[in-house]
């Protein structure tokens, strides 16, 4: 009975650890016939002086990332300069950064300078490796529409919402950004494929990277 006892609380133990494993990411699914890419948007830079025009990103595999400063995940600008290292020189991967202030309100700069100041001096205390953009909103009204396009094709990878005392925004839909740090990941041919729980490392999702880019390492869903 003992042994029956410790069985089956074992196997609770693994369904519980695999789901928490499956509620880090989420397959995304493109309508066969939909127009819609990727490269449909543009967005300004972080100083709100050259526009980042997202047909420049033809055939490359892209992280999107929506970033903040001041918050516990910030140490994963680390992370992401370290992808945007691995893989420099060889143009077919990149990391864009999307400052956000919809969450607690942890990204404050009111401009670009304030924003790289934060970020240099501050924390994570380094110069990022790739494209920050100017700050955005990822839900409620005003809503950039890259991040409609996004969240359209993929399902959140959490099912509840954070206290509304923390969110700014409305109106709240389901399948928002659930916090800072939330990650897409783009396919070369334009079309969002996985989406990433704000918790999971940039290196952890490496073997999806490498699988889209066809380096032949399976990408579990």
């Amino acid at each position: 009975m003992a042994g029956a006892t410790s069985l089956t609380a074992g196997l609770a133990t693994l369904v519980i650890a695999l789901c928490g494993v499956r509620g880090q990411k989420a397959t995304c699914h493109t309508p066969t016939k939909t127009t819609n890419t990727f490269y449909d948007f543009k967005i300004n830079d972080v100083f709100d002086e050259k526009l980042i025009d997202f047909s420049d990103f033809r055939n490359k595999v892209v992280l999107v990332v929506n970033v903040t400063t001041y918050h516990g995940h910030t140490h994963q600008y680390n992370g992401l300069n370290a992808l945007m290292t691995d893989y420099a020189g060889q143009r077919d991967f990149l990391v864009l950064g999307l400052p956000c202030n919809q969450f607690l309100k942890q990204e404050p700069g009111a401009n670009g300078t304030e924003t790289m100041n934060g970020v240099k001096y501050v924390r994570p205390r380094l110069t990022p490796l790739f494209n920050l953009t100017q700050r955005i909103d990822v839900n409620g009204q005003y809503q950039h529409p890259l991040y409609r396009f996004l969240k359209s094709y993929c399902k959140s990878v959490r099912t509840e919402y954070r206290p509304s005392s923390t969110l700014f925004y409305q109106p709240k839909e389901i399948g928002d950004v659930y916090w800072n740090f939330e990650k897409f990941l783009v396919g070369a041919d334009g079309h969002v494929k996985f989406r990433y729980s704000p918790s999971v490392q940039p290196i952890d999702i490496r073997p999806d990277i490498e699988a889209l880019l066809g380096r032949h390492v399976p990408v579990v869903g």
